[in-house]
């Protein structure tokens, strides 16, 4: 979807002059520490918020919630009325029950503890308070504690004035954090913790970064599950990540480290950012002359290659519990499933795979997709595209070329299979009445179709995408706001034409441009 955001915002990325930054925040946590199982308590917890927000790396509190904190609930309409229910306020990391007093003082002092199950060893630890309305503590307490309970480091942080800290410490094998807020920076209000990072994070903004790409992708006829894919290279002149320095950060690299990247755009003299993508670390090199280094970072949907599934036996289930079952087998508890996947019922039949192509053969049968969004979490959703509504334009001016256009091949029949059980199938045949000669197309291996109305609904839905033969290609200036699957008016000298996007290129230099593919009915016009 369109990512949400003001007229102003909208107007400022197709502008003929456009000033687009961008930053990159990396995080050294010792990627062991997020695997290893933690008991978290807190003295008090606020009804409307989840505790355990706080320690599952996301630093973005959803949106403002409308409180009676004093002097805070503006009538502008950017606040909104929270649940009773904390899952459904999205995220905003932990709060107090109560709130300070007139000078910023708790009389309790709120507390966060957190235990491991492990002993651990991290270089520094970094708390984000509440970066969205820019409160924090001034005043609190880190407290480490070795695996007989023996404090070992005691940190007292006063007139602090930030919402994100990085506190630095003999944080050496350690099995227990706590956390003692005693001032708040603005009176009346309660605590709030969005973020404990067992690690440093490092931001890289223009000043250091050199150039960074993104490739986001789907594909529109799941014969691949592609997984997006972040790169970004900084000026590596300090020897920050030189194997020859003894003092550099190259030793603290890990694959699955995290990578958040953040656009923002200049419109009427401020800079408003937006969370682009959530990744995490696959590799990373230095460049002969050792001035400058690269990393490369890919979605979630990467790890899933590092997992089986297996179902042999057949039972009565749907493809909704297939997709858990898959995602949860690869550790993965961020998703968000169309529960329309609920009415489709299979067999569960698959031989031994990765979790991969396990996920991919679900959104085959589901006639769904997969992507995540800026928060790394795993959507799955069914297709509904309506190429007759679009949500946006790509215009002449803001390309450096007429956009390319090509026919994919043109598909008469399309074979899908089903299977009662694993040795036994049986094809379906959908016919292109467009057309009179063309290929076939072949859906044969997938052992969750098991019925021929199923194959028949899956082969069809494939003809529908398979018609949809004009394929576009768009060297343009880019706009991130533009997500996947998103429908949009591609203008050229003739007729407009309308197409979804499935792949995205974001290539950024101190300006951003790079390349839109979409497809669409060569006959449906904006």
């Amino acid at each position: 979807m369109l990512k949400q955001t003001t007229q102003t915002i909208k107007d400022a990325m197709k502008g003929i002059s456009r000033y687009i930054t961008c930053k990159v925040i990396f995080d050294f946590t010792d990627v062991t520490i997020l695997d290893d199982n933690k008991t978290l308590s807190t003295s008090d917890n606020n009804s409307i918020t989840d505790s355990t927000q706080i320690i599952n790396k996301n630093r973005d509190r959803a949106y403002k919630i409308a409180t009676f904190e004093k002097d805070k609930f503006k009538l502008d309409g950017s606040y909104r009325i929270p649940s009773s229910n904390a899952n459904d306020n999205g995220e905003q990391g932990w709060w107090s029950s109560f709130v300070c007093d007139s000078e910023g003082n708790f009389s309790a002092p709120p507390t966060i503890q957190i235990v491991f199950d492990n002993i651990h060893s991290i270089p520094a630890l970094t708390i984000t308070f509440d970066t969205l309305e820019n409160e924090y503590a001034t005043d609190f307490e880190v407290m480490v504690y070795d695996a007989t309970d023996i404090l070992i480091e005691n940190q007292h942080i006063q007139a602090n004035d930030k919402t994100q800290v990085l506190i630095l410490g003999n944080f050496y094998q350690f099995k227990k954090i706590v956390l003692k807020i005693n001032k708040w920076n603005k009176p009346y209000r309660f605590s709030k913790v969005t973020e404990i990072d067992f690690g440093v994070l490092k931001t890289y903004d223009d000043t250091q970064l050199i150039k960074a790409s993104l490739i986001d992708e789907v594909n529109l006829l799941n014969e691949t599950l592609p997984a997006s894919e972040f790169s970004f290279t900084i000026d590596n002149s300090n020897n920050e990540f030189n194997l020859l320095n003894p003092d550099s950060a190259y030793k603290f690299l890990q694959e699955r480290q995290q990578v958040t990247v953040y656009m923002g755009i200049e419109a009427n003299g401020q800079i408003s950012y937006y969370k682009i993508g959530t990744y995490y670390l696959t590799e990373w090199k230095t460049e002969q002359s050792s001035f400058t280094f690269t990393f490369v970072a890919r979605s979630i949907i990467d790890t899933l290659l590092r997992y089986d599934y297996e179902s042999v036996m057949p039972r009565t289930t749907n493809l909704y519990n297939i997709a858990v079952e898959i995602l949860n087998t690869a550790g993965i508890t961020d998703y968000e499933i169309d529960t329309r996947l609920q009415q489709i019922s299979t067999l569960g039949l698959m031989e031994k795979t990765n979790c991969r192509d396990a996920l991919l053969m679900v959104l085959q049968a589901g006639r769904s997709y997969c992507y995540t969004d800026s928060n790394g979490k795993i959507h799955i959703v069914q297709d509904t595209t309506d190429l007759n509504n679009a949500v946006d334009s790509i215009e002449l001016q803001n390309m450096y070329s007429e956009p390319e256009i090509s026919l994919s091949k043109a598909i008469k029949r399309v074979k899908v299979s089903y299977f009662i059980d694993l040795e036994t199938k049986t094809d379906v045949i959908v016919e292109n009445e467009l057309i009179e000669k063309g290929e076939i197309y072949p859906l044969e291996g997938n052992t969750l179709i098991n019925t021929e109305e199923h194959a028949i609904d899956v082969a069809n839905w494939l003809m529908k995408w398979l018609k949809r033969r004009a394929v576009y290609s768009v060297n343009w200036r880019q706009n991130y706001l533009l997500d996947l699957l998103d429908v949009v008016t591609i203008e050229n000298r003739f007729n407009n034409k309308n197409a979804v996007i499935y792949k995205q290129e974001l290539n950024y230099q101190g300006y951003l441009s790079g390349r839109t593919e979409a497809r669409g009915d060569i006959n449906v016009m904006a």
